[in-house]
């Protein structure tokens, strides 16, 4: 097929080809180890902005996922009724709504993340990890070496920086 009459899509879909997951992964990693407490993931999800966070073992080896769905699933948070409330430090606000530490500990991490995460690895094409999040409904994939230890994480958040980075890169193309 001439390029000229190639389709819009034929350019995106060759993109996603040509580039490894391990091309636009993300690599700062923010872990959790499957014998901390739940209110530890509370603060990594506020604190790093996350909806997502693989939980590993000390080794680093993937053990499941815990994502802020599954949290607000096993403990819904409380809302804020007075702005003006004080909170010491056994409560954990999260925006408008709050924890409370001791409730959210007395769950175990390893009995609410998922256990048996869609994993590949950075040397699949982006490509296949984009249809896999289209087709099983993914919000994440975590991403392992041959060994099992985790390298990086895709999320729909990766894919659409790395989309506008190339659009950055190739000049304002939007009302073209």
């Amino acid at each position: 097929m001439n390029t000229a009459t190639q389709p819009d899509d034929y350019y995106a879909a060759r993109l996603f080809i040509g580039l490894t997951v391990g091309d636009i992964m993300r690599r700062d990693l923010v872990l959790i180890y499957s014998d901390e407490n739940l209110s530890k993931a509370l603060q990594l999800f506020v604190k790093e902005h996350i909806f997502y966070l693989p939980v590993v073992n000390r080794s680093q080896k993937l053990m499941g996922i815990l994502t802020q769905k599954y949290l607000y699933k096993i403990r819904s948070p409380r809302r804020i009724i007075d702005p003006d409330m004080e909170f010491n430090k056994e409560v954990l606000r999260d925006g408008d709504s709050f924890y409370e530490k001791e409730t959210l500990d007395s769950y175990i991490l390893s009995n609410i993340m998922f256990k048996t995460p869609f994993t590949m690895n950075p040397e699949q094409t982006a490509a296949e990890a984009v249809l896999h999040m289209a087709d099983k409904h993914l919000g994440c994939i975590p991403i392992v070496e041959n060994n099992g230890k985790i390298c990086g994480v895709l999320t729909a958040d990766e894919i659409m920086n790395f989309i506008g980075r190339v659009i950055r890169q190739n000049g304002n193309i939007i009302g073209e």
